[in-house]
């Protein structure tokens, strides 16, 4: 969670205040500590969307793709680096998505 609220901070900083983002981080938090699903909704003038919660990692990519995507800028490797490993959970799920999309992916691996 401290992963979502971070990116909600830097998605938000434009056009909220500061104690509007804390405001929706912290709901944030008691939703996913409940283990609640979070709905699409209005916090605090803040409105939080999740139109991928039910997506597949492909389906995510193909729709993606579909809307453009330059994924050669994205990152998914868990060991850093300056280029993907290949062989991590992270690493083997991208080329799954990327194989489902029908994608090529043109991220350089290691292996």
């Amino acid at each position: 969670n401290n992963y979502v609220c971070e990116h909600a901070y830097q998605l938000a900083v434009d056009s909220t205040t500061e104690k509007q983002i804390k405001a929706l981080c912290k709901y944030v938090e008691r939703c996913v500590a409940r283990k609640k699903e979070l709905p699409i909704t209005e916090y605090d003038g803040i409105t939080l969307e999740t139109p991928y919660t039910h997506l597949t990692k492909g389906e995510i990519v193909r729709r993606g793709g579909e809307m453009g995507v330059d994924y050669s800028h994205t990152w998914s490797c868990y060991k850093g680096g300056s280029v993907h490993c290949g062989k991590c959970g992270t690493c083997q799920e991208r080329k799954e998505a990327f194989a489902f999309a029908g994608i090529p992916d043109k991220i350089e691996y290691e292996e």
